[in-house]
């Protein structure tokens, strides 16, 4: 007894009455359970070979080796933090020595002010050094990746703004990440660059390009 897949219908296995509808589970005239239809198998996206496609090729290609022997420094998303670092050690030593002078001057309450403000920078010195001791102590990974997207965040005042950079990777198995990088770094990339990733924690130190 046909099923009605072979001819476009689906009849009863049963009694072999037409049912109209595939998601029927019982045949409307004789009751009978009816074998479920396999899903159809979606046909893939362009978008997905594309992504297949050059993954592909990246990973044969003939640099990829020399690429992934590669060790760049970390120094570039570093050396931002250690001029913070030098900045709030000035910071600090400045507003404290003033909260010294203002105490000795003007009394305690005077002081309170150029403390607090003392204070800030301490915890900003604390926070750059932790963050870039991090990106240090982190373990150097490659990674094959294509560049999505890139942007700027721009932070403190007009006389004090600070540019951090990020980048906006996919990975091999379709994961995207945006990561922390320098302002070399984003300069030298753009938008679909496929190339090796050079990843400490949650910064991106380098990224080797290849043409695929």
């Amino acid at each position: 007894m046909t099923t009605g897949t072979e001819t476009g219908r689906r009849t009863c296995v049963h009694c072999g009455a037409n049912i109209a509808r595939n998601d029927t589970k019982f045949c409307e005239y004789c009751g009978t359970e009816q074998p479920r239809l396999a899903a159809p198998v979606p046909a893939p996206s362009p978008g997905a070979l594309d992504h297949e496609a050059r993954f592909s090729n990246l990973a044969a290609h003939a640099d990829l080796d020399a690429l992934m022997l590669r060790e760049p420094s970390a120094m570039g998303i570093v050396a931002p933090r250690v001029a913070l670092i030098a900045f709030g050690i000035i910071w600090v030593v400045l507003t404290f020595g003033m909260a010294v002078v203002f105490k000795r001057t003007a009394g305690g309450a005077m002081a309170m002010w150029p403390m607090f403000i003392g204070l800030v920078g301490f915890v900003m010195l604390i926070f750059a050094a932790r963050s870039g001791g991090k990106v240090l102590r982190a373990p150097l990974t490659r990674e094959l990746a294509r560049v999505l997207d890139d942007r700027t965040h721009v932070s403190g005042g007009k006389h004090g703004a600070r540019t951090i950079y990020y980048v906006t990777l996919e990975f091999a198995d379709g994961a995207r990440r945006e990561l922390i990088t320098s302002g070399k770094v984003a300069g030298a990339v753009a938008r679909d660059d496929m190339g090796v990733a050079y990843l400490k924690g949650d910064a991106l130190v380098d990224f080797g390009r290849v043409s695929v």
